[in-house]
């Protein structure tokens, strides 16, 4: 068992390398802050394959808030889920059911059914932030040139909020930055006395996880006059002054839904999304009388009825002495749309505060969203493109009403049935309807192209397009370099068919002269031998001077006008 429980950690440890830097073991890792409800975990695969003895499962657990841990999948060891086509690396994929923070661990199960931790002695590996919402900023003229502006968000970044600055009819935004800004701060301009064009000013604010949010435009003009919202901002927030029944200051959140009209919009809280209708209010307890909290009333209002209904009363035993009160409330949906939500305890004695007014604020807010966005490809176009490859234009249309600020992945893949797509974009752009991929890999001439588009609630939806695309545009070419006979012996040029010459000089005799001896009879005529055969068409004299046979003929590299060996012409080369 010992020798399990150092190669575990040891894996473990490994893991962990790969996406997080760790702290000391009581404090657990260090956390990581998450733009999305997806996120996917590697696993050495190959290392742990390698221990003895191997495990032939992994549990995946979770464990919201540091609480406990609950199972997430049990997988075969090579039964992992493909996160990275290229590099090969297999893990584990999850979707977090709302914002917040969440520890994963793994265990290793053997044949034996041996565990490694034990369910008791499960940490976190890993710890990550999820957070989908972005900062809600707010900005307000406070008379002359002065503006203020409130940032609120639970994971502001170091240096959150930044204000950018353009003269009136420019396009382009200019940071300015004078001296580091708070969440609540204030800046004054001068010397705008100077100009007649109006400067307009609006707020950037990130967080931790790289959401931004960018304030309405607030305008001075040449005269140093602000325009743009009242006197200044309240301690809450809000525009200081008569809003005139409405809302002169609503929430910067892109695409928001309305609802919960009348002013009491300026001081709602920022919302939430889910995909789906069972829901669990969780609410904080700030203060506990000394009889105790017994009762909490859960009071509900949707973006249709608009008044407050008291929905349940939950049984509660909390004392004045224990720690981090709460209360947790379970809550169906009966249909998509906007939830607001207020929590009432009642001690034991029977107090409580009044019950919620119409106009009053929600202390949650939740936007249940069931629906999938509509996603399709309308065009996949190629050209030849420029140095890097051929251009590859896709055009797309997308629609959702809680679609995230950038929600379009692009993916390709050669085979549409396999399952293994890799993204054409590193991150998630922007819902603009068009994007020019040029494609630098050579070894890719064909392939299908796919899109996802995610709403803020993690619905995905997904369309591939039905035509294979064929980036190959370019025109072979070739030169002709020989042509030789095949299955005989090279070419000759037989006597028969070769031209007659007119020797320069006559042709030796096949035999010495001798002086002529008699004889009784005359012998006959000497039969003279063939010729030998000639392999080529050149002459030549032997060093006796007689003909001799030639080499055989090899084919010649053509010549150039200047004499040197022609250099065999290129293919065309691809135009712009």
């Amino acid at each position: 068992m010992l020798q399990r429980v150092c190669v575990f950690a040891g894996v473990l440890l490994a893991v962990a390398a790969t996406v997080l830097p760790t702290r000391a073991q009581a404090a657990g890792p260090d956390p990581r802050y998450w733009p999305l409800r997806e996120i996917q975990f590697p696993v050495p695969v190959e290392e742990i394959k390698k221990q003895s003895p191997a495990p032939t499962k992994l549990r995946f657990y979770a464990a919201p808030d540091r609480g406990r841990f609950k199972l997430i999948t049990e997988r075969g060891v090579n039964d992992l889920d493909l996160i990275d086509a290229d590099k090969k690396r297999y893990g584990f994929r999850y979707v977090s059911p709302a914002d917040g923070e969440y520890d994963f661990a793994l265990q290793f199960v053997y044949a034996d059914n041996d565990v490694n931790p034990r369910d008791a002695e499960l940490t976190a590996q890993y710890r990550i932030i999820f957070d989908t919402r972005p900062p809600t900023v707010r900005v307000a003229a406070a008379g002359g040139t002065t503006i203020e502006w409130d940032v609120q968000d639970e994971n502001l970044a170091a240096d959150a909020v930044q204000v950018e600055v353009r003269w009136q009819g420019q396009q382009r935004w200019t940071p300015f930055t004078p001296r580091p800004f708070r969440a609540r701060d204030s800046y004054t301009y001068t010397g705008l006395r100077t100009t007649d064009v109006p400067l307009e000013v609006r707020v950037v604010a990130r967080d931790r996880a790289g959401l931004e949010m960018a304030s309405r435009v607030v305008t001075i003009a040449a005269t140093g006059a602000a325009s743009g919202g009242g006197g200044g901002l309240t301690n809450d927030g809000s525009i200081r002054g008569d809003t005139g029944g409405r809302d002169p200051f609503p929430p910067s959140r892109a695409s928001q839904p309305n609802g919960f009209a009348n002013t009491a919009d300026i001081q709602r809280p920022e919302i939430s999304f889910v995909n789906t209708r069972e829901l669990t209010v969780e609410s904080k307890l700030t203060h506990v009388t000394r009889s105790g909290v017994k009762q909490a009333a859960l009071w509900v209002q949707d973006d249709k009825k608009r008044t407050w209904t008291l929905d349940k009363t939950q049984a509660v035993n909390i004392q004045p002495g224990d720690r981090d009160p709460a209360i947790k409330i379970p809550y169906s949906a009966t249909a998509d749309g906007l939830y607001g939500f207020i929590v009432v305890p009642v001690n034991g004695a029977g107090g409580k505060r009044p019950d919620p007014q119409t106009n009053e604020p929600a202390q949650f807010l939740i936007e249940v969203d069931t629906v999938k966005p509509f996603v399709k490809i309308d065009s996949v176009r190629v050209s030849p493109g420029g140095v890097t490859g051929p251009r590859v234009e896709i055009q797309w249309q997308a629609t959702d009403k809680n679609l995230l600020p950038a929600p379009i992945v692009l993916e390709y893949s050669p085979d549409k049935m396999s399952g293994e797509w890799k993204t054409i974009t590193p991150e998630p752009i922007a819902h603009t309807g068009r994007y020019v991929w040029e494609v630098e890999d050579k070894n890719l001439w064909k392939f299908y192209v796919r899109i996802r588009a995610t709403d803020k609630a993690s619905n995905s939806g997904v369309h591939v397009y039905e035509k294979e695309v064929i980036i190959d545009l370019e025109t072979p070419n070739a030169i002709i370099e020989k042509v030789q006979g095949v299955g005989g012996p090279q070419s000759r040029v037989v006597e028969s068919e070769r031209p007659a010459q007119a020797s320069p000089n006559p042709p030796p005799p096949t035999t010495p002269t001798t002086p002529t001896t008699p004889s009784p009879a005359p012998a006959p005529a000497a039969v003279p031998s063939p010729p030998a055969p000639i392999l080529g068409t050149g002459t030549g004299s032997s060093p006796s001077g007689a003909p001799r046979p030639n080499a055989p003929v090899v084919p010649a590299t053509p010549a150039s006008p200047s004499g040197e060996p022609a250099i065999p012409s290129l293919p065309p080369l691809p135009g712009k």
